[in-house]
């Protein structure tokens, strides 16, 4: 009973009862609220929740006001609030009753007992401001107001944090010691060289971290940025790192000298997605902004600085270069319980080196304890179009590269097959549960890439049927791009699609 009511959801918008009853009060643990919460009413329903600890915040398209907020810090029991990815967004452009910047300096605390706050901006803040024609900066100052006190007056009793970089007052948080706080999540993008400093600055104010996450874009006239300092290395214990993400890191960073006997997963990665970057869709997000994927070369340095024999997740981001092959037969042999492997593979430039997809999959099926594997390949034209002879068609331009790198669906049928019929193979993977590969749906207005699921053959079904496109988008590998109300010219060419390029 405790375990099956520990979450209650509320819409804030129905007209009935809006929680459980009386005899389920005790316990539910967390409320998840759907739309816009009436303070007056929280206030009440809150009272009859003696166990109440967290509250996630969903759908409030006007925003969450402070004044709910402020309900919420009034209990001390309620030590978690989360605004989801697609919840979150004080934009300053809508009602101004519930934007309206709260009665608290950005840059003071707000005093409260908060353990733990998740709040992640709408990444794409920049290319709807270059649409709808409105203040960014007006947008982010109301967001600063509403996040930056709640941060400040939780350094005592914080946990973990997630809350994007740019809307927040970093450079005030590294001023204060933060004695408990040991998962750190940061988003969003730099406006400026010194928030990079400041971001290593508070990591290495953490004691013993469990959990850290940097996915920032980078700005592109800086070098990527250290996470930890040589200096901080005596004073930040790393021994109980167990899940560490970075976003463009820097080879010689220290926390690779620190980090890894008790790592768990590890992700060095892009934020956002190096394919967006070539997208019109993306052309507003990436003004001024770098994306400086590692080559393998730098991958395996770093992975080679590392000692992991815990780990089970790894996710890497590369250009390939000649030490592709060594980097992939590092990771398939140098960790004994690698169970998860994500690769996303580029080329430096159309046509330059990089392994093929059946050399990929032979060197993965060596790996007896992988379970799931996503691979974002960059297949070469002259195999997809043997694979799918129709391919492009008429879809792009010659000079389209971005779009050439992407196979059809009938090519990636074929490529999914290829590649899990060598990892099934006597002696491959035997524990292998699913293959992902990564599609874009060009056929989408929006252009969304998504993971395609390709299941072994000692699942039941024909081999059609163990092929899962996840028509219902639940699996996409970034946010899906802006839409504005109105389609661009330059968005004409995407919906002309041909007929092969969809899976149905």
């Amino acid at each position: 009973m405790p375990l099956a009511f520990s979450t209650c959801s509320v819409v804030s918008f129905s007209s009935e009862a809006r929680i459980p009853p009386p005899g389920l009060w005790p316990y539910i643990r967390r409320l998840v609220y759907i739309g816009v919460p009436d303070p007056l009413c929280l206030a009440k329903e809150i009272e009859h929740l003696p166990r109440l600890r967290a509250i996630t915040f969903q759908r409030a398209k006007a925003g969450v006001p402070f004044s709910v907020i402020e309900q919420c810090l009034r209990h001390p029991r309620i030590v978690s609030l989360s605004f989801p990815l697609e919840d979150s967004d004080w934009n300053s452009e809508c009602n101004s009753l519930a934007y309206r910047a709260p009665p608290w300096p950005s840059d003071m605390p707000y005093p409260n007992a908060l353990e733990r706050l998740s709040y992640t901006s709408y990444p794409w803040k920049t290319t709807r401001a270059g649409f709808e024609r409105y203040d960014l900066c007006k947008e982010d100052v109301v967001e600063a107001s509403h996040l930056g006190p709640l941060i400040l007056g939780m350094h005592m009793s914080a946990e973990s944090l997630s809350f994007p970089i740019d809307v927040a007052p970093l450079a005030r948080l590294v001023e204060l010691s933060w004695p408990r706080l040991r998962d750190l999540t940061l988003t969003g993008r730099y406006s400026h060289a010194s928030q990079a400093f400041s971001t290593a600055s508070l990591v290495g104010s953490m004691s013993r971290p469990r959990s850290l996450s940097i996915q920032v874009t980078q700005l592109a006239d800086c070098c990527r940025p250290m996470v930890l300092e040589k200096h901080r290395l005596r004073l930040t214990d790393m021994h109980g790192l167990e899940r560490l993400t970075i976003a463009y890191p820097n080879p010689d960073d220290h926390i690779f000298s620190a980090a890894g006997p008790s790592l768990r997963r590890l992700s060095l990665r892009d934020y956002p997605r190096h394919y967006t970057g070539a997208l019109t869709t993306h052309m507003y997000e990436m003004d001024g902004m770098t994306m400086p994927i590692l080559s393998s070369c730098e991958c395996l340095q770093i992975l080679s600085r590392m000692s992991m024999p815990r780990l089970e997740h790894l996710e890497l981001v590369y250009e390939a270069d000649d030490l592709e092959e060594e980097l992939l037969a590092h990771v398939t042999s140098a960790y004994p319980h690698l169970q998860t492997l994500e690769l996303h593979q580029y080329r430096a430039s159309c046509g330059s080196v990089a392994l093929r997809f059946d050399r990929v999959s032979e060197l993965l099926a060596s790996v007896k304890t992988l379970r799931t594997v996503h691979l974002n390949l960059d297949y070469t034209r002259e195999d997809t179009t043997a694979l799918d002879p129709d391919w492009p068609g008429t879809q792009y331009d010659d000079d389209d590269q971005e779009y050439f790198r992407w196979p059809s669906s009938t090519a990636l049928v074929q490529y999914g097959s290829a590649l899990l019929e060598s990892m099934e193979r006597p002696g491959g993977c035997p524990v292998l549960d699913a293959l992902y590969l990564l599609y874009f749906d060009a056929c989408h207005h929006e252009g969304q890439h998504r993971w395609v699921r390709f299941l072994p053959a000692r699942y039941p079904g024909t081999e059609a049927e163990r092929v899962d496109w996840d028509d219902d988008y639940q699996r996409l590998d970034s946010p899906p791009p802006y839409e504005p109300d109105w389609t661009p010219t330059w968005r004409t060419k995407r919906l002309q699609c041909h007929p092969t390029s969809s899976p149905r």
